[in-house]
Formats: C-alpha cells, structure tokens, sequence
C-alpha cells in the first residue's frame, strides 16, 4: 500500500454530521496518517437564538452520537482515543488555531453552497493558506449540485418543474452511463418502483436499452384510493388517515421479510410516487418500448395476488393478449415474455 502523502488532517464537518458515507473524511483518511475530526459552534448564529433551543439540542444529540461512531471506528483502526473535537467560537478563528495547534497540512470538508457558508470557506481558504495548510472541499450531501444542472441557456432553474427534469434525466443519463461502461449492452432488471424507472429509460433512451426484466413493476399501486396522493391536498389526507407522518406496511413475512423490506415510510414519499406513476406510467409512452420484455408477477386469484402493485395495471401495460407474447405459470405466480 503506498505512502499516504499527508502527516495530519483535519475534517471540519458542517452539514454532514455523520461517519458513513462521508466525502470529506473519506478523502481524508485516504491523503493522511492521522486525521482528527472538528465541529464548530458558530458562536454569531448561537448568540442571537433562545437559551434553549430545539435545533440546537437536536446538533448536540447527533455530536454525541458522531462522537460514539468516531471511537468505535478508531477502535477498530487501533487509534483508540480518538474522538470528535468541538469548539466554540468564530468558526474560520478555531478551525485556524486548531489546524495549527494540531500540525495538519490540511483541512478537509464538505461543500456548502449558502451565501454565508461560500463567503465563510473563501475567508478560510485564505487564512490556512497564509500558514501553509490548504482547504480542500469536495461534494457530498447532494446527488447534483452547483453547475451540474443547469438550464439551456447555462443558468439555475428559477422554477420546479423544469429543474426537476432535467435532475432526473441526469439521473438517467448517469446510469446508463454506468452500464455502457459494464458490458456491451444494458438489459434493465427492475423490481416495483425500479420497474417504473426502468421503463421510462427503455421509452426515453430507445437506442440505450436492448431489454428489460420486470418483476412486479408498479405501473399503478394497488390501493382504490391512491389518485388521492397527488390531488390537491392529498398530502393532509394521507396525514389523516394514517394518523402519522408515516405509512407502515401491516405485511410480514418474517425476519428474513424484515431483514430485506423497509415497512415504515414518510407520506411525502408516497405523494412522490403516485406523481411519478401517474405521469409515467401511460398508455402512449408504453407504446414507444420495442424492446423484448420479460414480466414477472404474483397473480393466483383474485384474493392472492400482489397486495401492493396492481397486477392489472401490469397486464394493460404489457398488452397481455398480444400475439407475441407467452405465458408461463407456476405455483401462483406468472411469467410473460415479449419478443
């Protein structure tokens, strides 16, 4: 394993108050020998709110935790000692005095794009520059940020919907980007949701995707009152009827069901969901997959079948009676094939 280049580092942690899946750290651990991990109070924001404050207390629980993680991971390292250092005060001050005070040649963190934040890191930058230690930022708590989207014209969405587009046509354009670069062509498996995903890249990306797998895709959700989600305020129904910020799944199946299947999720997430379907999911854009399908579904009767994508919607989607295709059932559970 080669020499790591740096002695010390120093990860000034902001928005990303967490060990896994840390850009900054990550980075970090990779450049130096020894790295320690900071968080500041901004004594300016701190100074003008309550004595007690529920955004405060909620950072202050998620430090100690942070703290717990560090030690562990140290642990395992065999660098046991090692915790999280927190300091109080102007934040470009203490993370100077510290990087210096601990010898680092660097100071990792994570982007932070706030007005604020951007003048907050220049004035950093500079101050650890005049003493030979460099800040390096990298991007971590977002799938796309500052100029990876942008509009036609090359400036930021001013407005949702367009924004929204062009993020997840990135999203697309990212993933298939990945396949090319396994093999010679991308054949798409997908399963519920991923099923849903994978049908808008066959009908969006044509020349792209050479075939699809689908396994109880959720072209619609198999609930009479679903539609009511992406209605207006279909969100505070959804509030009313599960009482809850959440929906939780009444199925299980066991502990290897719950080992594998998140059964509790925010009511924001379904609004989501039916949006995407029912924006999707449609007659004219299933006519643009000429691809070969091949569908997999649960269907005995009309008392067992797949409680939580409608089987129907599935079938309609497919062209189920369309000469070319064929079926094939087992135990319960049906298989169709497009060529």
């Amino acid at each position: 394993m080669p020499e790591k280049p740096l002695a010390a580092a120093l990860v000034w942690l902001r928005r990303d108050l967490r060990v896994r899946d840390n850009t900054a750290l990550h980075h970090a651990l990779h450049a130096a020998r020894r790295v320690w991990c900071t968080f500041v109070f901004d004594r300016t924001i701190l100074d003008a709110l309550p004595r007690v404050d529920r955004r405060v207390e909620f950072i202050r629980d998620t430090l100690l935790a942070l703290d717990r993680d560090l030690d562990q991971l140290a642990q395992r390292a065999g660098a046991a000692g090692t915790r999280l250092l927190v300091c109080h005060g102007e934040p470009v001050e203490q993370i100077v005095q510290l990087a210096l005070h601990l010898g680092v040649q660097a100071v990792y963190a994570s982007h932070d794009d706030d007005p604020h934040a951007l003048q907050r890191d220049a004035r950093a930058r500079g101050a650890l520059a005049a003493h030979g230690v460099a800040l390096h930022t990298t991007k971590d708590h977002v799938v796309f940020e500052r100029d990876e989207v942008l509009s036609a014209a090359r400036t930021p969405y001013s407005v949702f919907t367009p924004y929204k587009a062009a993020w997840l046509q990135r999203v697309d354009e990212h993933a298939l980007a990945v396949g090319r670069q396994l093999g010679d062509k991308v054949i798409l498996m997908g399963t519920s949701t991923g099923g849903t995903l994978a049908l808008q890249l066959a009908y969006t990306y044509p020349d792209e995707v050479a075939a699809l797998v689908l396994c109880s895709p959720n072209i619609a959700i198999n609930d009479a009152n679903a539609w009511l989600l992406n209605d207006p305020w279909g969100l505070q129904i959804a509030h009313l009827v599960t009482g809850s910020d959440y929906i939780i799944s009444k199925e299980d199946y066991g502990p290897l069901w719950r080992q594998y299947w998140y059964p509790k999720y925010r009511t924001e997430a379904a609004v989501a969901l039916e949006e995407l379907v029912e924006t999707t999911m449609k007659k004219e854009n299933f006519a643009k997959v000429t691809q070969p399908v091949g569908l997999f579904y649960f269907y005995k009767d009309e008392t067992h079948q797949d409680s939580t994508v409608k089987v129907s919607a599935a079938l309609a989607m497919f062209g189920a009676y369309a000469p070319s295709c064929h079926r094939v059932l087992s135990a319960g559970r049906a298989v169709r094939c497009r060529t």
